[in-house]
């Protein structure tokens, strides 16, 4: 006679060790379906579009500020500038226009970090302590964090100037443009989509990230409802680079692929502004009166490091150029000047 398979009993009829474990399953199953829907019901926040998802109490006004939304978050890329720290902290936290302020400090060997403890010391001010990560993914980090209606992103070798007007123009602009989306304080660029030859504006000379002198021209417009020399661009320069909370919500930050970790975000600035471009917003510059380059650049300090800044341009301009319709860009921004602004002639540049 032939034996039976080996699992035909337990096919047809459990063997009686096996039920505990079954009936301890199914409970366990409808308690883990029970606790699904309590979360959902409850704790969750309401997902039915995108207003409702950013009316979480994540999304809310803290209580540290005296505005009912805080308007201004002011944000900070620390490393290794110790003796620029009293200035910059000294024109943020004197200023009435920024509700907060959000230090990346990245790792530095110098006492940054203990130089911005010392000076921060409202509960409106943050500082974010990580290991080299450098800019894109500490200025990401730091956005999600920040609850202002307006983010501006600075660096530790660019000072401020003390009075805070350019604050004051800055939001000024923001008021008048609802579309305005980025807006630099530096240079703005335009490129010949035949030649590819670009163009750069501004009321300072470049330095290209300390490497050399660039062939800067006066902004070349004036904007009619605020008097504020100002014009658009293909790309505005960091620093410093205003950016609207409803544009990062839409764009998701700054792009992550053109740099990693650890490698200076060359270009993060263009790629950026063309994507705020492509998401219906618009890119300007007017001109905030930094000081530019103390105490070195950084990432420009060492042959061995140049070549890594001008890797990263490379990779970042091919983003650029496979993503983004930069001739539409570029023809749109030419109209866009012409029919907005006020024509401006304010002579040659001069140091």
């Amino acid at each position: 006679m032939d034996a039976k398979p080996p699992s035909a009993d337990v096919v047809r009829t459990p063997p009686a060790r096996f039920l505990p474990a079954a009936l301890s399953l199914a409970l366990g199953g409808a308690l883990l379906v029970r606790s699904f829907f309590f979360i959902a019901a409850h704790l969750l926040p309401n997902q039915g579009g995108a207003d409702e998802r950013y009316k979480c109490r994540c999304r809310q006004a803290e209580t540290y500020t005296d505005a009912a939304q805080p308007v201004l978050t002011a944000i900070v890329q620390s490393f290794n500038h110790v003796g620029n720290v009293p200035k910059i902290s000294a024109a943020l936290v004197g200023s009435p226009a920024i509700d907060e302020i959000v230090v990346c400090e990245d790792g530095s060997s110098d006492g940054s970090l203990a130089a911005w403890r010392s000076a921060l010391t409202r509960p409106n001010d943050f500082i974010i302590r990580s290991n080299n990560l450098h800019e894109l993914r500490s200025y990401n980090r730091a956005m999600r964090m920040a609850s202002g209606d307006v983010v501006v992103l600075l660096q530790d070798d660019d000072l401020p100037p003390p009075d805070g007007k350019w604050l004051e123009t800055a939001l000024a602009l923001f008021r008048d443009k609802p579309d305005l989306g980025l807006l630099g304080g530096y240079i703005g660029q335009t490129w010949d989509p035949d030649t590819g030859k670009g163009a750069e504006y501004g009321e300072q000379f470049s330095t290209h990230g300390g490497v050399r002198k660039g062939n800067t021209q006066r902004l070349a417009y004036t904007d009619p409802s605020t008097g504020v020399p100002f014009m658009y661009v293909e790309c505005a320069w960091i620093a410093p680079v205003f950016i609207r909370r409803d544009l990062l919500r839409k764009a998701g930050g700054l792009e992550l692929a053109i740099a990693k970790r650890g490698e200076p975000g060359v270009w993060q600035d263009c790629v950026a502004s063309y994507e705020t471009w492509v998401n219906g917003y618009t890119v300007g510059i007017f001109d905030a009166p930094f000081a530019r380059g103390v105490g070195g650049h950084g990432s420009a300090t060492s042959p061995a490091k140049l070549k890594l800044r001008e890797r990263v341009w490379q990779r970042a301009v091919a983003y650029t150029n496979r993503k983004y319709p930069r001739r539409k860009v570029h023809d749109y921004v030419v109209a866009l000047n012409k029919r907005t602004l006020t024509k401006r002639d304010a002579g040659p540049l001069t140091e």
